[in-house]
Order: C-alpha cells, then sequence, then structure tokens
C-alpha cells in the first residue's frame, strides 16, 4: 500500500534522473516530456513549444511499477513511430511499456530481468532495432524486445574484456556499428554488438566517465567524467583529438547537436556549458545557465531543437530556449581565465631547494590525460567565454527558463510512533506530518516555518 499527499503537487519528489520526448499520436500527440526519476516515478508531461502561449506544462499520466530509482529512458521506435518506452532502474530491472493508442497512456508493461546489481543506462540503435543496458554489476546486456530477453552482452564480471567496476553510461549509433560504455574504472571501452566482444579501451579519463555520445557515422565519440573533462575521441586511430574543461566540478552529462557542430555539456557545479567542436585549439566555451543541484540530463527534443530541458538532483524540471549561434559565438569571442582550485605551497624551511619548474602542458600530454587544458604555464586552456566566464565575473548568457515544471516535497525520513498506528514523516522542505495508517490519511501537519517559531 503505498499512501500519497495528494496535497503536495504533482511533480517528482527527489531530482529527476532521465529525460525522453515524443511527439508520437499513440502518446497522446503534441509535444511530450517523459521524465524519470528519484522517486521511482515515470512522467509525462504535455507542453506548448510556443513562448508566447505562456501554458504550464501539463501532467498526462504516471508510471509507478519502479521501486528504486529509474535511472535512464529510451524510447523504442517501428516505422517511424514511438512504438515502446524502455525503463532501467536501481530495481535492478527493466521495463518496456507499450502505449494503449487511445488515452496514450501505456495498456502494457513487461518486467525484463538479468543483471544482479542498479541498472544504469541504457542505449539504442533504430536502424539495427539494438538495445543494450548497463550496470553496476559490470556487465553490458543486450535484449530482444521481441523475446524479452538477453541475446548477448559482455563477458563475466572479472574477466578481462569486461570493465574493472560499475558501468555508468552508453552510447550507439543508429546502425549499431560500435557499442560504447563508460565505467567508474575511468576506462571507454568499445564493443562489437553484433558478438559483444571487447574490440578496444580509450584510457585518458582519471575518474569516473559519467557520459557518453556517439556520432551517427560512427568515426567519433565524445566522453565527460569526474575529472572534470570532456574529450573528443577518433575512433578510428583510436586517440584523444581534444580535451576540454568547461567546468569547475564533475561534468555528468552530455548533448550534442545532430550537425556535431557543438556539445552542451552539465556540471555537478549546476552549470550548463556549450563548446563548438572544431579543430585546432582548444575552444572557448559558453556558460549557458546555471540552476540549483547537479545536471543529471540535457534534452534538446527532435521536433524543438530551439528548446533544453534541463534536470538535476533537484524535483524541478527547467526549459531553456537556445540562443542564436551568432550570439553564442560573440560571447565566447570574450575569454575569461578559469579560475582554478590550487593546494596551497608547503612553507619551505631556510637554506632548502627550490621546486623544480612545472613543465609546460602540451598538446601531447593533454591528450594522454597527464594534465588538463590550462592547468600548466603557457598552456591555451579552453576558458569560458564572454557571458560564461568561471571566474568571479561568469554570467550566465540566458537568465531565465521559458518553461518550469515545479517539483514536489519528499519524504526523506520517519518514525513509527509508539502506538504502531502512526507515522512520523519529514519531507525535503522541512516539513512535518503525522499519518495515520489506518485511515490512509494525514492526521496532523506541523510546517517548518511554524516548528521553528514554537522551538525545541
Amino acid at each position: 500500500m503505498t499512501l500519497v499527499d495528494a496535497t503536495a503537487g504533482t511533480g517528482h519528489r527527489f531530482g529527476v534522473c532521465s529525460l525522453a520526448s515524443t511527439s508520437a499520436a499513440a502518446w497522446g500527440g503534441g509535444s511530450q516530456l517523459l521524465s524519470a526519476g528519484r522517486d521511482g516515478t515515470i512522467c509525462a508531461w504535455k507542453y506548448s513549444a510556443d513562448a508566447a502561449a505562456a501554458v504550464a506544462p501539463e501532467l498526462s499520466f504516471v508510471l509507478e511499477d519502479h521501486t528504486d530509482w529509474v535511472n535512464d529512458l529510451v524510447l523504442v521506435h517501428e516505422g517511424g513511430q514511438a512504438a515502446a518506452l524502455v525503463s532501467c532502474s536501481s530495481d535492478t530491472t527493466l521495463k518496456v511499456w507499450r502505449p494503449s493508442g487511445q488515452a496514450g497512456q501505456p495498456a502494457e508493461c513487461h518486467t525484463m530481468r538479468r543483471h544482479t546489481d542498479y541498472v544504469k543506462a541504457l542505449a539504442y540503435a533504430p536502424q539495427a532495432r539494438l538495445l543494450a543496458s548497463a550496470s553496476c554489476d559490470r556487465t553490458v546486456l543486450l535484449w530482444d524486445l521481441h523475446t524479452l530477453q538477453p541475446c548477448g552482452g559482455s563477458s563475466a564480471a572479472g574477466d578481462v574484456n569486461s570493465h574493472r567496476d560499475s558501468v555508468y553510461c552508453l552510447a550507439t549509433n543508429p546502425t549499431a556499428s560500435l557499442l560504447a560504455s563508460g565505467s567508474v574504472d575511468n576506462d571507454v571501452r568499445l564493443w562489437d554488438p553484433r558478438s559483444a566482444e571487447g574490440h578496444f579501451t580509450l584510457r585518458g579519463h582519471t575518474d569516473a566517465v559519467r557520459g557518453l555520445a556517439m556520432s551517427e557515422d560512427g568515426t567519433r565519440l565524445i566522453s565527460c567524467g569526474s575529472d572534470r573533462t570532456v574529450r573528443i575521441w577518433h575512433l578510428g586511430e583510436r586517440r584523444c583529438e581534444q580535451v576540454f574543461t568547461p567546468h569547475e566540478d564533475s561534468v555528468f552529462c552530455l548533448a550534442v547537436d545532430p550537425a556535431w557542430t557543438s556539445v552542451l555539456s552539465g556540471g555537478r557545479d549546476g552549470t550548463v556549458c556549450m563548446t563548438p567542436l572544431r579543430g585546432g585549439a582548444a575552444p572557448h566555451s559558453t556558460l549557458l545557465c546555471k540552476g540549483r543541484g547537479i545536471v543529471q540530463r540535457l534534452l534538446s527534443p527532435p521536433e524543438h531543437p530551439e528548446l533544453l530541458w534541463v534536470a538535476s538532483s533537484e524535483s524541478m524540471l527547467n526549459c531553456w530556449a537556445l540562443p542564436p549561434a551568432a550570439q553564442v559565438t560573440a560571447a565566447a569571442a570574450r575569454p575569461v581565465t578559469p579560475r582554478r582550485r590550487t593546494a596551497p605551497a608547503p612553507p619551505s624551511s631556510p637554506g632548502a631547494t627550490p621546486p623544480a619548474a612545472t613543465p609546460p602542458c602540451t598538446p601531447s600530454a593533454v591528450a594522454v590525460g597527464m594534465c588538463s587544458p590550462g592547468s600548466g604555464p603557457g598552456s591555451g586552456g579552453s576558458g569560458v567565454g564572454g557571458g560564461g566566464g568561471k571566474g568571479p565575473e561568469a554570467v550566465p548568457l540566458l537568465s531565465s527558463p521559458q518553461l518550469t515544471i515545479s517539483g514536489a516535497a519528499g519524504v526523506h525520513q520517519y518514525a513509527v510512533m509508539p502506538s504502531k498506528l502512526q507515522v512520523l514523516t519529514e519531507d525535503t522542505a522541512g516539513n512535518a506530518a503525522v499519518w495515520d495508517i489506518w485511515r490512509g490519511e494525514i492526521a496532523s501537519r506541523h510546517t517548518k516555518k511554524a516548528r521553528a517559531l514554537k522551538g525545541p
């Protein structure tokens, strides 16, 4: 039995982990945003992309079959239509949801089980009809969506061809010519989806790999990680072409425009940056927007490429209107040197030999991960330009979102009362409530403000 506070609002109660979008009639038509979060739910929102309309997004339906965090979503297309929605969760399962075709609400839910730990990521190749999943059990599995059974996968955990730690992200191209996986072991591995055998490993990240994006032709790969770097890889030559650091902290997610002219990155620092994809020197990034919480997912809907939905560790969702390319270019042309967190030098004793000069951070050293752009003397860096400077002058290019889906407070701690018939809870907003389990309702409420006035 689940007790729900009907007055708490309709949004997610904790952070949002994944986003997807569709305009298919089978899912209700119009512009639909699908969001999945730490509260174990998947929500569908109908919204208007017209800024002048100023219509608040409307909740279409909620899916609640998962029993833990929902970590990722992908839409499965058949015949040009979104035929199913696939979700993966920390409850170790994948679920396939198929729409009824009438009200847009799924009529069927099928559960797929094989992983033995949290399922963290999904990837789908529409032309090959290939679905892949990655888990904290260190494996990557391939699935047959007709039989709902695994049809391949990586070698058993501990094998020389497997990751040595949890797998956090996946990427593939439409034809599934290659499948990429990123792990807490700092490696990016490339797989042959036909045999699920390890092709080769890309090394350069010095911390967990958290996001991947692959070009349609399967020749380029972009990765990001907790080492604050975004890396561009040439898969044919198996080398890192470029490294830049648009954020001051871990980079959690990526989104690349269809033409592969720029990459959007979201960081632990709550910022979203845009960096042009071009050869030569390290490009200047532009700070687009900044919000609260860790940016966990970015989505520019194919039906509305001028918009950007941002999901974070906060329960709200924001939609930003992407600025014209000329405005971004002008902002990036005004570089601001980023601040770097450096450890204080130890005091030197009298007569001590002064420390040797730090060698320059050369492009070759950057490519193999020995240093990051801007970390050594004389290095060019990848400073965040114009309004996006990461120093004291940093001002986001975008000041306010076009649309916002508000979140709701979630219960984060509780205690069973001595009567065993009541439960005391506290939510993320600091409000307390006493629940009557027998009646299935809230018996009394105690707001954070009232509790503060009352005192201990």
